[in-house]
């Protein structure tokens, strides 16, 4: 096979000289030599060059030993035509042992000592920005690792303030001072990580604690002033804390380096007095954020303490609590209805008219305190929307506190449920509602309807067998939630339905929607499939494995979106994007070899191509798979110009001329597939190798199992490959 590519190599370099049209011995022997020659010096550890003079070679470059020296000339002079072999050769110096020394401060780095390799050296300069023929090439590395663990040490040492390393043969050595714990937790757990004959020596500290500023004060009758915190290296202390007067307990310190945050040690400033504007209370800053609390105050202290919050530098906020003396319990309104009629009580805002709940309802009786804080939050507002809830239950409660309304209860018939509904969307987006509401006549069969967008997600409406809910139907159909109103019947089994439902799940990525729909017992199934379903595979699947009352009834797609229309698929959670009529996953990379083939694997991790027994037909899970390439192909074939190579393997059973036609025709079903979705089918070559490249032991069934498959490779840019 070498001799196969060195006579195409030698053929390709004589037809661009125009040798073939102008027939001369010497030249074409000149260039076969010269393409030969540079086959061998390609070979060598470090990189030498050659030149051609007609039948004459010159050699220059390095080595390692006289004895590679000798091999590389003897293997030039068997060329044929070959008349004499000259070199300026230098056999690198053999270092013992073989160490290197960098010493870093600040931003400047010096080295001394030996690398083996170009490479080596650099990428130690490439991290510590040095000139990278400050360090000698030299061989006697104590192992093919050597190149490597410098590397890592000299990317460790960048991030140092200051330090030194060392290598000598097995031993490593770096001391220095990161600015922060966590660079230094970071860097000992990955150079915890070199290879293992490598001895690591660390002596590494931290400038900084790592904790962010902060600045805490307060003042207390009985305990005093009492000040904390951690400051900016350039704050003056004695000036921060001077307008508090007599401080009984100071705890603070200043950061040994600047931790970026501008304008702290201002904001700390003016919090100062701010809380000396107060008689008791607490100051608390953290972050850009100064929250001060205390009192009283009155409107002079007020007007002049609102000035100083105008002060604060941008991006800083200040949060005030400055408010009278209460019983700290919170706002709450509780409405009940019961055989013993409507009773509303709880705590409301100053200000807040009780009367307006007695025109909602009338008929209640009303018992609620007063806080002495005026409405800050619009409480009084949701309070009432809130008793509107309570005017359709027919018995229950109605709740609203801090942490949002809840509503339980039964109500008379469906009419009351969808007036119930729509009070609940009058409340105010941000605050969360639990509802447990029940029909009066839920003793009624189970009858409902499960619905599925693939934007939109599922949702139920309609009344649930006994024993189900909707945490249960999300759960059987793999997903995060399912929307809709929760209502149950005292009847019903509902092994059938969840039976239904998983069935659904292995095939609902593929779905754009369906209607599950049950009614008495009588369960039926409609629906739209995604464009590249294998709607005939997905039915049968389904028909088979499910005791339908009705046949189900699936289609493909026939109203297409506009191409490049982005969604979210609530089955699979990931963004997709409509090109060449199929929905896709939604990509955005560079598209290196590196990045292409690590987005390949990364989609067969979920899972591989798979095909129906001893057939070319892809089965009915295959399209999620192949839509997955598809999209890492468009980038890395139409834009990056690099080959994809699809091979068919098939395990040792039958004859290796069937297998290799069987795994021949599969490769090119998936490349069929693939260039359907938009892939340039120049950047595809499909190739069968039936059972000669097995990965697993034929001898077993897993083993043959696993030697059944499909495989992407990306051999290079389609240029090269061609």
């Amino acid at each position: 096979m070498r001799d196969f590519f060195s006579g195409l190599v030698i053929l390709l370099i004589v037809a661009s000289m125009g040798l073939l049209e102008a027939p001369d011995r010497d030249r074409m022997v000149s260039a076969g030599i010269a393409a030969q020659a540079q086959e061998i010096a390609a070979a060598q550890k470090h990189p030498v060059e050659v030149l051609v003079d007609v039948r004459d070679i010159t050699v220059s470059g390095r080595v390692e030993s006289g004895a590679e020296r000798a091999a590389l000339l003897k293997e030039l002079k068997t060329i044929e035509g070959v008349q004499s072999v000259r070199h300026e050769l230098v056999v690198l110096p053999n270092a013992a042992p073989f160490a290197l020394t960098i010493e870093k401060t600040g931003q400047q780095a010096v080295a001394s000592g030996v690398v083996p390799s170009v490479e080596v050296s650099r990428g130690i300069a490439a991290a510590l920005d040095i000139p990278a023929d400050g360090l000698t090439l030299a061989t006697g590395a104590p192992d093919a690792d050597w190149g490597t663990v410098a590397g890592a040490v000299a990317l460790a040492l960048s991030r140092l303030e200051n330090g030194q390393m060392s290598i000598s043969d097995h031993s490593v050595a770096l001391t220095g001072q990161a600015i922060l714990p966590a660079t230094v937790a970071a860097l000992k757990n990955e150079l915890s990580a070199l290879p293992g004959a490598y001895r690591v020596t660390l002596d590494l500290t931290a400038l900084d604690d790592g904790a962010p500023y902060s600045f805490f004060a307060s003042r207390d009758p009985r305990m005093g002033m009492r000040v904390s915190g951690k400051l900016p290296p350039d704050v003056e202390i004695a000036d921060l804390i001077g307008p508090l007067g007599q401080v009984h307990d100071l705890q603070v310190a200043a950061a040994p380096v600047d931790l970026g945050l501008p304008g702290f040690a201002e904001a700390a400033a003016l919090g100062s007095r701010m809380l000396a504007l107060l008689p008791q209370g607490h100051l608390v800053l953290t972050g850009a954020t100064l929250t001060l609390g205390g009192g009283p105050l009155d409107a002079t202290g007020e007007t002049e303490l609102r000035a100083l919050v105008a002060g604060l530098p941008a991006g800083f906020t200040a949060k005030l609590a400055l408010v009278p003396v209460d019983d700290d319990t919170p706002l709450g309104l509780t409405i009940l209805r019961d055989e013993g009629g409507l009773s509303v009580s709880g705590k409301a805002p100053a200000g807040f008219d009780p009367a307006a709940l007695a025109q909602l309802l009338p008929d209640a009786e009303i018992a609620l305190s007063q806080s002495p804080y005026p409405d800050l939050t619009q409480w009084g507002a949701t309070a009432l929307q809130v008793a509107a809830l309570a005017g359709h239950l027919g018995e229950g409660s109605v709740t609203l506190a801090n942490d949002g309304v809840r509503v339980d209860g039964v109500v008379a018939d469906e009419a009351a449920l969808l007036a119930l509904r729509a009070a609940v969307t009058e409340l105010r987006e941000d605050i969360p509602v639990e509802a447990n509401v029940d029909l009066a006549d839920a003793g009624k069969p189970p009858r409902f309807v499960v619905t599925y967008d693939a934007v939109q997600g599922a949702s139920v409406d309609g009344i649930l067998p006994k024993g189900l809910d909707l945490a249960l139907i999300a759960q059987a159909l793999g997903l995060a939630d399912v929307g809709g109103d929760e209502r149950k019947s005292k009847l019903g089994e509902p092994a059938q339905i969840q039976k239904a439902l998983r069935v659904v799940r292995a095939w609902l990525p593929e779905a754009e929607n369906l209607f599950l729909t049950f009614d008495q017992g009588d369960l039926t199934l409609t629906g739209v499939l995604s464009p590249g379903a294998d709607a005939e595979l997905i039915l049968k699947e389904t028909r088979d494995a499910v005791d339908w009352q009705k046949r189900p009834l699936l289609q493909l797609l026939t109203s297409f979106p506009k191409p490049e229309t982005v969604r979210m698929n609530a089955a699979l959670q990931a963004e997709q994007i409509f090109l060449a009529g199929f929905w896709l996953p939604r990509l955005d990379f560079e598209p290196s070899l590196e990045a292409c083939r690590a987005f390949t694997g990364e989609a067969l991790g979920q899972g591989g191509v798979n095909f129906l027994s001893g057939s070319r037909r892809l089965d009915a899970r295959a399209v999620r798979v192949i839509n997955r390439i598809s999209a890492v192909a468009r980038r890395c074939v139409n834009d990056g110009g690099l080959q994809l190579e699809i091979g068919g393997h098939t395990d040792n059973v039958g004859s290796a001329r069937d297998n290799r036609r069987l795994s021949n025709a599969r490769a090119r079903t998936v490349a069929q597939a693939i260039g359907l979705r938009g892939v340039d089918a120049a950047g595809l070559q499909a190739l069968g190798h039936g059972a000669d490249l097995p990965i697993a032991d034929n001898a077993t069934r897993e083993g043959r199992a696993a030697n059944r498959r499909i495989t992407f490779d990306w051999p290079g840019p389609l240029d090269d490959a061609q």
